[in-house]
């Protein structure tokens, strides 16, 4: 786990990742709501 963020309120929401604060790559993130895992995703990241 490279980062972990967590969200106190309920609805619609955004969280921006920024890529220059990663190595280039591909990551997998999660989304988990009331201890469980509702989806995940790839990201790429390139320079």
């Amino acid at each position: 786990m490279l980062k972990q963020v967590n969200i106190s309120q309920r609805g619609e929401g955004v969280h921006v990742v920024y890529g220059g604060e990663l190595t280039p790559g591909v990551y997998l993130y999660s989304l988990i709501a009331d201890s469980r895992q509702v989806d995940v995703k790839k990201m790429i990241v390139t320079k």
